[in-house]
């Protein structure tokens, strides 16, 4: 069951203090009509009744989908740790769960979206890296600006490359991310327990270590 808490908050714009609703946790198997509205962004948008003004805001919210097994978790590694404890971290991966931790909005949603698809979200990772690399050194493009999981098309995983100027859509052949990660298991092995953070610092980071001690 879906949880919520009832907050005081304080408008930046007008002072003027309200409450607002927001999620602890959304279980969409039981509540499906708030996967849309997390999708969209639509849980964390509000709008001052004094002043009208509207903001997003940004707060430790848990998605879980009990049927395709996966949760991710919108909040800093500190607030995780004293939220759930290891016995039932445990048994979700001991169920099968895939658990990630995201720490804003926006790859809050791309990262359930990723999962909703049943895509590897590891491979999305290596997906972009792949397409920066590739936009950088063989295109000659502008600054890029972001870089975002665009859907997977048959065999196909979209990456969006974003500049200031255009933007581009790069296809990657799915199975040859899969293979690669197979072909070295440790660099891209990960403690699924900890509800790990798979963003762009982790790619990174994979291949700076490889690098080291090339």
């Amino acid at each position: 069951m879906s949880k919520k808490t009832v907050r005081k908050f304080k408008c930046m714009k007008c002072n003027e203090v309200y409450d607002i609703e927001t999620f602890d946790s959304i279980s969409v198997c039981e509540d499906p009509d708030l996967k849309d509205r997390c999708l969209s962004g639509d849980i964390f948008q509000y709008e001052c009744p004094h002043c009208h003004e509207t903001y997003m805001l940004s707060y430790p919210c848990l998605y879980s989908d009990s049927e395709k097994k996966f949760m991710v978790w919108l909040a800093d590694e500190n607030f995780i740790e004293g939220a759930i404890n290891d016995s039932v971290i445990k048994q979700l991966d001991g169920r099968g769960f895939i658990l990630r931790r995201s720490e804003d909005i926006t790859s809050f949603i791309e990262k359930i979206q990723i999962l909703d698809d049943g895509v590897d979200d590891r491979a999305v990772e290596l997906a972009k890296y792949d397409s920066y690399i590739d936009y950088v050194n063989n295109r000659g493009g502008k600054e890029v600006s972001g870089l975002y999981y665009h859907g997977k098309e048959n065999d196909i995983l979209k990456i969006n490359i974003k500049n200031n100027y255009r933007g581009l859509t790069i296809m990657i052949p799915y199975e040859g991310l899969l293979e690669e990660m197979n072909t070295h298991p440790n660099m891209f092995e990960i403690d699924n327990k900890r509800f790990p953070l798979i963003d762009s610092k982790w790619i990174i980071q994979i291949f700076d270590a490889a690098n080291a001690v090339s």
